[in-house]
């Protein structure tokens, strides 16, 4: 059975740590762990924010509530985060490349 967070088409291989997923996601969209953390609601801090969530709730066992603490932000804003970028993979072939290609730089960065 399909976890509701998970999307057809994406491959995951294991566990990876949110650490790793924050420094991964900052690194990638060329924003700062405190960016990440911050308050502000630009568009490009508000995407890393989601993709963050998105991979650590499909790549960790971390619980809503972890994954939230490290960019100080509650369960429920994880979990709205997880499943906008979710809906919107369904929706749009672009995005969907982009997180696809994002995941394998990811993957292949964790086997290294």
């Amino acid at each position: 059975m399909l976890s509701p967070y998970t999307f057809p088409g994406l491959s995951t291989t294991g566990p990876i740590r949110i650490m790793d997923i924050a420094n991964f996601v900052c690194q990638e969209y060329h924003v700062t762990m405190n960016q990440l953390r911050s308050k502000e609601r630009t568009r490009d801090l508000v995407i890393s924010r989601q993709v963050y969530c998105f991979l650590c709730r499909n790549y960790t066992n971390a619980s809503l509530q972890v994954i939230g603490n490290l960019i100080y932000r509650d369960h429920a804003t994880v979990l709205y985060s997880a499943n906008v970028v979710r809906d919107t993979l369904l929706n749009d072939r672009r995005w969907k490349n982009q997180i696809q290609s994002l995941i394998d730089v990811l993957e292949k960065e964790k086997r290294s």
